[in-house]
């Protein structure tokens, strides 16, 4: 179970996460999963409730077959709720909660457009919740992810240099993902532009933990350096204005590719766009696609430790 409040049941947050549980608890289990050995009948009897209210491919997908292949059952799955459910017609997030906790399913699993909204929902419920996206909030199972693809690609996590790129103000996964680095010795590169820096809750979480931290405009400032570049897109749903200049100065090409190290991954949370050519993809460092693939297992650990 993820070490978290104790007055908040389900996983909300990546501040949950802490060091032991990953190496500990969630890598071996993870592993463990990928492998093959797992109960499948870990969730027998146990339903749970997808409730979306943004579009959702590998975050929607992974949960449900994680439910499916440890013997649940997905009673309700929705990627539209804002406008396939009483949202449209006015309904609050808590009023929702409230309603589908009355069902008494065993865990539900929420995305939200807006910041903050899971959050809300869940104070009128002792039912885990987990938070499958949060505006521009954070992401925890998708840092999850990112974290045990890193630690997987590279061997380990100490002393690695990650740099966080794209849209970092809008985009909740690399504010997650850098709440989770900072239980590591590692160094963190933050580039984007000036307008679309990382949130200053995380940077001040970075100085607290004493992680060295630097911010760029230019992906070509730090390439050669890095062990992870962690690529993002610009969150053009959420209202990001990047210039052309912007973008070209933060994009992943082949050029790039040419001054990273040999042993360096690149990952991305996906869906991409411009920010990260796809005639790289067929190169060793590109892990993208395993890293969707880690999304599962997981996710099935996740569901197991919560709820199995």
């Amino acid at each position: 179970m993820p070490r978290g409040k104790k007055d908040l049941p389900g996983i909300r947050e990546p501040q949950q996460f802490d060091r032991i549980f990953f190496e500990r608890d969630l890598f071996p289990l993870t592993r463990e999963i990928r492998r093959g050995n797992y109960d499948k009948q870990g969730l027998r009897g146990k339903e749970a409730v997808v409730f979306f209210y943004e579009p959702s491919t590998r975050t929607r997908l992974s949960f449900n077959m994680a439910v499916h292949r440890l013997g649940g059952v997905v009673t309700f799955s929705t990627e539209n709720a804002r406008e396939s459910s009483s949202a449209v017609k006015g309904e609050t997030v808590e009023d929702t909660v409230r309603n589908i906790a009355g069902y008494s399913p065993h865990v539900i699993i929420m995305r939200h457009d807006l910041e903050g909204s899971i959050e809300r929902g869940a104070r009128f419920t002792d039912i885990p919740i987990i938070n499958a996206g949060d505006g521009k909030g954070t992401h925890p199972t998708q840092t999850a992810t990112d974290i045990f693809t890193i630690d997987d690609e590279l061997g380990s996590i100490d002393g690695k240099h990650i740099v966080l790129c794209g849209d970092l103000a809008n985009g909740r996964t690399a504010n997650s993902l850098a709440y989770s680095l900072s239980n590591f010795d590692v160094i963190i590169s933050a580039v984007s532009p000036k307008n679309l820096r990382l949130k200053q809750g995380v940077k001040d979480h970075l100085s607290e933990r004493r992680i060295p931290f630097q911010e760029f405009t230019s992906l070509a400032e730090v390439a050669a350096d890095a062990d992870v570049i962690y690529q993002t897109r610009a969150q053009l749903e959420r209202g990001t204005k990047i210039t052309s200049e912007e973008e070209e100065a933060c994009r992943l090409d082949r050029g790039i590719l040419s001054m990273m190290k040999k042993t360096a991954r690149i990952l991305h949370p996906q869906p991409r766009n411009n920010e990260l050519d796809s005639s790289l993809d067929e190169d060793s460092r590109m892990a993208i696609f395993r890293q969707s693939a880690n999304g599962l297992p997981i996710r099935m650990a996740l569901l197991l430790m919560l709820i199995g």
